[in-house]
């Protein structure tokens, strides 16, 4: 390809080309953003139902009987479910 100076058809391609990598590494990040998103909410799911398992069958006192709301794990737990 010869290079040719003043050229505006170029500059518009080098334009066009740019813009284009602009939108493909924007869709890029979404996608990642959104897959991040999902994980997110499952794995909260799943905290939710474990915690929510473990404070019942301590509760229900087949494991001896302890303040299961005072164990810094499960302060932690809730804690991270508040959050948004």
């Amino acid at each position: 390809m010869i290079e040719r100076e003043n050229c505006p058809t170029c500059d518009l391609n080098k334009d066009y080309w740019a813009r284009q990598n602009e939108l493909i590494e924007a869709t890029r990040m979404q996608r990642g953003a959104d897959r991040l998103t999902k994980e997110r909410k499952q794995l909260r799911l799943a905290l939710f139902n474990l915690l929510h398992r473990y404070i019942g069958l301590v509760e229900s006192g087949d494991c001896g009987h302890w303040d299961v709301h005072a164990e810094p794990e499960v302060i932690e737990a809730k804690a991270a479910l508040k959050q948004r």
